[in-house]
């Protein structure tokens, strides 16, 4: 069964609205990502000081990701509704703000060999592409929502029981609270090249206080380096070796990227 990006999307539209099931959007997301076999991929920039290294190590060694609050994101209409007219800007801002507290958000993509991801999120190729295997992956086990982001013309309608509810204080519930959700899959064209998808977790009471939340990912398969990753401004020498003695255990390739000589392409041994 062949099924395409936009196919999903609009599948996952009808999840977050309730016509479809958690089961069954899983089960089509399973079969769109078997096409690929199941890996989706993270950019990053580890090798910026002697903190992140350590970091990076440590998520290497734990198979764990970071997600981050909404706020954290370089785009500030992320999880943005359209909101009508007669709403009060606090309530806007209470939204945003709610939004931002509920929710701890990771984000991957499609591809390991994208331009545009290696030079925005990769450090201009100064950063790595970690792989992720997700052919026993389920969302619904892990307690956390998982799908490709929409890309559409329009924000997401907010409900206006949302609205109503917010200005009396009362905290959000269930379904409210799905519906809120919907923003955080639902990104402008512009950003199409990503083809982004995302984990959302609810953030625990106790965590609220901190922008990031560690959750346990699938395994790691490999970790591409970017081509222009070895500079005079870190011992590359070492981190790689340091990073040998992390994978190898793990099964965990490590793959140095190369600028390919003639075309616009990454060349990926």
């Amino acid at each position: 069964m062949h099924v395409s990006r936009e196919h999903l999307e609009s599948v996952v539209s009808k999840w977050f609205d309730g016509s479809i099931s958690d089961y069954k959007c899983e089960a089509l997301a399973s079969t769109y990502l078997e096409r690929q076999d199941f890996r989706l991929y993270k950019y990053q920039n580890p090798f910026v000081s002697s903190d992140s290294i350590a970091r990076f190590f440590s998520q290497v060694e734990s198979n764990t990701m970071s997600l981050c609050a909404p706020t954290m994101f370089n785009d500030p209409f992320d999880g943005q509704f359209t909101v009508p007219d007669w709403v009060d800007p606090q309530a806007l801002y209470w939204m945003r703000s709610a939004t931002d507290e509920i929710w701890r958000i990771g984000c991957l993509t499609e591809r390991n060999n994208s331009l545009l991801m290696w030079a925005h999120y990769g450090a201009s190729y100064r950063g790595v592409c970690i792989e992720y295997d997700f052919s026993k992956f389920s969302a619904i086990e892990s307690h956390c929502m998982f799908a490709p982001v929409m890309y559409r013309d329009s924000r997401p309608e907010i409900p206006e029981s949302v609205i109503t509810k917010s200005y009396k204080g009362h905290a959000i519930p269930t379904e409210d609270q799905n519906q809120l959700s919907k923003g955080l899959f639902t990104k402008s064209p512009a950003w199409k090249y990503e083809c982004e998808w995302r984990i959302v977790r609810g953030c625990p009471k106790e965590n609220r206080n901190s922008k990031y939340l560690s959750f346990k990912m699938p395994p790691i398969r490999k970790i591409y380096l970017g081509a222009e990753w070895r500079t005079p401004c870190i011992d590359s020498d070492w981190i790689y070796h340091a990073l040998c003695e992390i994978c190898e255990p793990r099964g965990i390739d490590i793959i140095e990227t190369h600028l390919n000589a003639k075309s616009y392409t990454v060349d990926i041994s």
